[in-house]
């Protein structure tokens, strides 16, 4: 499986998409590059997106974690 971001590099609202049709519960992390936990939520992703607003955090390079209790995806989010 994998996740899409868009849009990547961001401004504030993403919309996270995930090819995981089974509508699986998630754990949505954000984590600066010195490891920090910035953003979680518990979410369901519900027809396979997410809309997470990141509008309050400052210019930099993340990682987005989805967490469910199959597996872990991550990806890179750049913030303008």
């Amino acid at each position: 499986d994998r996740i899409t971001v868009t849009p990547n590099p961001f401004a504030g609202k993403v919309c996270i998409h995930s090819d995981d049709y089974l509508f699986r519960q998630y754990q949505i992390m954000l984590i600066n590059p010195v490891g920090k936990l910035v953003y979680h939520s518990k979410a369901r992703i519900t027809l396979n997106q997410y809309m997470a607003d990141f509008e309050n955090l400052p210019s930099g390079v993340y990682f987005l974690i989805l967490e469910s209790d199959k597996k872990v995806l991550q990806k890179k989010l750049i913030k303008l």
